[in-house]
């Protein structure tokens, strides 16, 4: 039984920069994030997160995000849609993936 997850992130927010990823622990998750770019899946460790969403090669937190579960075997996607200092203003969604719900056959 796998015991890690999978989260991608995209960036949906048509006004702003480039943008960098971290948790709270100052690890970088996904780097220079364009309008419109979807990343690849990254493993993690089954967990609560905070997560901090920052201009690109700054140290300019745009966003704070606390308290993100994610559980073991499932597949997330962190989008960031909005405005950059207009409405709706800039966040953070986190659904989960339909990919969570199948099962490959072996």
């Amino acid at each position: 039984m796998n015991l890690m997850g999978n989260t991608g992130s995209s960036n949906l927010s048509p006004d702003s920069p480039k943008l960098d990823l971290y948790l709270s622990n100052d690890t970088m998750i996904f780097e220079k994030v364009d309008f419109e770019e979807v990343t690849s899946y990254l493993e993690f460790y089954p967990n609560k997160y905070t997560m901090e969403v920052k201009i690109s090669k700054t140290n300019d937190t745009i966003l704070f995000v606390p308290n993100i579960v994610l559980k073991p075997n499932r597949f997330y996607s962190i989008y960031t849609i909005g405005l950059l200092g207009a409405q709706p203003y800039l966040q953070v969604v986190i659904p989960l993936d339909g990919s969570s719900y199948l099962t490959i056959p072996k």
